[in-house]
């Protein structure tokens, strides 16, 4: 009996200790949320992009983050997070900050950020495969175990009951003996 009770108690506090973990997990994660969401996109997004102009040209396009921005003070503007620069005809650096049009001879050629954007959906597409099917791998799992479980449980609590019922019997007593 005494056994039992410092197993259940031994149970109940790794699940409080896991409960405990989870919680200051979470809350870590709410407080940062933001700036997880940010550096999983910057991942998810290429390095570098190839996008169209107008003038039916190419241009090169590349990523890095912002070193400038802040999290804390400029939640509003989310995309500044990400500085988009190109090489112009001179071999000059040119920065597109946030969600800024590229500008070329004064004409808008379009806005980097969402080019980016796009162009990590395959990437994106491709992690949403593969969590579904971890998840559904890690449901498969607990769910065999759950029912592992309760085999054993009943099991256990069959042969109590029938210990109970008939008393605990020595095998050999019951054995014919051939003559």
């Amino acid at each position: 009996m005494e056994k039992n009770k410092k197993k259940k108690i031994k149970i109940i506090s790794i699940l409080a200790a896991i409960l405990v973990v989870i919680i200051v997990l979470s809350s870590v994660i709410a407080a940062n949320q933001f700036r997880i969401k940010s550096e999983l996109l910057y991942y998810v997004m290429p390095d570098s992009i190839e996008m169209e102009l107008n003038n039916d040209s190419m241009l090169e396009l590349y990523k890095r983050k912002n070193e400038n921005y802040d999290y804390k003070t400029q939640k509003d503007n989310p995309l500044a997070a990400f500085e988009f620069y190109y090489y112009d005809e001179n071999g000059d650096e040119v920065v597109v900050n946030g969600d800024n049009p590229i500008m070329i001879d004064g004409e808008v050629q379009g806005a980097p950020t969402m080019a980016f954007i796009l162009s990590s959906s395959d990437k994106l597409n491709h992690i949403k495969k593969v969590a579904t099917i971890v998840s559904c791998l890690v449901i498969l799992i607990i769910t065999v175990a759950l029912i592992f479980i309760w085999y054993r449980v009943w099991c256990k609590k069959q042969d109590e009951e029938k210990e109970r019922k008939y008393g605990r019997k020595n095998e050999n007593n019951h054995k014919k003996k051939k003559k």
